[in-house]
C-alpha cells in the first residue's frame, strides 16, 4: 500500500508520540535525543528552515512536555492542511528562482534577453496542481 506524504508525517508524528518517558537515567537521554531530533525532523520538513521561527519556539526543544506540545501542534497543522508538503515547497522555491533568473535577465535591456524574462516568467506563472497519489484497490 503506497502512503500519500501527509500520512507518512502523521505516522511518524505519532511514532514519537509513542516514544515512552522513562525515569531519568542514560535512557531518558537515548529517548529524549530521539525525540528531539525527529521533531527537528518534522519542523523542518513542515515549516521550512526558518530561523526566526525555531530561535521563537527554542525554549520547546529543552523538556519533554515542550516538544510533545511541538509534535500535537504539528499534528494539528498536517490534518488542517496548513503547512505544505516538500514537493510544494520545492515548486515554490523553483519559481522564485525562475523569477530572479527573469529579473536578472531584463538588467540586460536586450530584445533577446527580455524574451528570456518574457518566457521564464510566462513559464513561472503556470498553474502548478499536486499530482494524485495512486492508490491501489483494495482486495
Amino acid at each position: 500500500m503506497l502512503m500519500n506524504e501527509q500520512d507518512r508525517i502523521l505516522r511518524r508524528i505519532d511514532q514519537l508520540l509513542q516514544v515512552a518517558r522513562p525515569p531519568v537515567t542514560e535512557q531518558f537521554t537515548s529517548s529524549f535525543s530521539e525525540r528531539r531530533l525527529g521533531v527537528t525532523t518534522l519542523f523542518s520538513l513542515l515549516y521550512g528552515d526558518d530561523q526566526y521561527r525555531l530561535a521563537r519556539i527554542h525554549d520547546s526543544f529543552q523538556t519533554w512536555n515542550g516538544l510533545e506540545g511541538l509534535l500535537r501542534g504539528m499534528r494539528a497543522d498536517v490534518e488542517a492542511g496548513l503547512v505544505g508538503g516538500l514537493e510544494r515547497r520545492a515548486v515554490g522555491e523553483i519559481l522564485a528562482d525562475m523569477l530572479g533568473l527573469a529579473r536578472e535577465a531584463l538588467q540586460h535591456g536586450t530584445d533577446g534577453s527580455r524574451n528570456v524574462a518574457a518566457v521564464l516568467t510566462a513559464a513561472g506563472s503556470v498553474r502548478w496542481t499536486p499530482r494524485p497519489v495512486y492508490k491501489a484497490p483494495e482486495r
